[in-house]
């Protein structure tokens, strides 16, 4: 049951916590987290100036594209940035695909509302504004989505009568610290969930250094390479005026109209592309 909790999305949060490990907060700071979700998935959480404090690497995909990446310091955006950068270097956006997402998805939403403009929060749209900025910069066209499509976590959603970032906050604490169980983390302050997650950076940092981050960076470096060349291709022809700016708005809808569709033919591109870089490996 607890697994149930497990869906990829993006979440963003704003709550009150008292000062703990991981990066300097005074009892009265606001922290706020936000997930981004390309499949690679990562969970930041940022203080009141928007700073990043601590993320979570949700998945072994974010671990491959964030293998040498310090996000700490950055500012939410800069952050946002960088990832959306090395996942494209890693191949996990094509360049020339028509079926490219990514997902930021605020604690706020009870369900989907990504095309009502004027309930949008302010932080959510300058989120998906900055990531349409980098992608239109590199002229790649991709569906930056508020919200889920994914109705499984709709229903689990309802089921607890939870919101729907509320829902991958609670997730991230049950991931983190697996004596907790859904009874238990249900009826937690999320003060104190989010201070599972954060107080543990770096701990969890230093598993992954020891433990994994030397086989995620060979997995990053092999599908690299086999992306490098299409890449440079893509940027030349960018530079020369041959590719068309993406229309974000035309994009988000033809996903939305396409969405189980598009989200098959997605795995089985990234499948594809990590047995590819598997098999390069030495």
């Amino acid at each position: 049951m607890k697994k149930l909790f497990g869906i990829v999305l993006s979440t963003l949060f704003l709550i009150t916590l008292a000062a703990c490990t991981g990066g300097e907060t005074t009892e009265d700071s606001a922290l706020t987290a936000f997930t981004v979700d390309i499949n690679p998935s990562i969970l930041f959480v940022v203080d009141d100036d928007e700073i990043v404090v601590s993320f979570v690497l949700n998945n072994e995909d974010a671990e491959i594209v964030a293998a040498d990446l310090e996000f700490l310091g950055l500012s939410a955006e800069d952050a946002l940035a960088l990832f959306i950068e090395a996942a494209i270097e890693a191949g996990y956006i094509d360049v020339d695909g028509e079926n490219n997402a990514i997902f930021i998805t605020t604690e706020e939403y009870e369900e989907n509302d990504d095309d009502d403009e004027e309930g949008l929060p302010e932080f959510a749209k300058r989120l998906r504004e900055r990531a349409e900025t980098e992608f239109r910069g590199r002229g790649i066209g991709v569906a930056v989505m508020l919200g889920t499509l994914d109705e499984a976590l709709l229903e689990l959603a309802e089921t607890y009568d939870i919101g729907l970032g509320r829902l991958k906050i609670m997730q991230a604490a049950l991931d983190i610290d697996e004596t907790l169980t859904i009874d238990e983390v249900l009826a937690m302050d999320m003060r104190d969930i989010v201070a599972i997650i954060h107080s543990s950076h770096e701990a969890r940092m230093n598993d992954f250094r020891a433990e994994r981050q030397e086989h995620a960076q060979a997995m990053r470096e092999a599908m690299a390479e086999t992306v490098r060349e299409r890449l440079e291709e893509h940027r030349q022809a960018v530079e020369n005026g041959d590719v068309e700016l993406p229309d974000f708005d035309a994009i988000r809808e033809q996903f939305r109209a396409r969405a189980e569709e598009l989200r098959d033919e997605y795995e089985a591109r990234r499948e594809a592309r990590r047995e590819a870089a598997q098999e390069r490996r030495p």
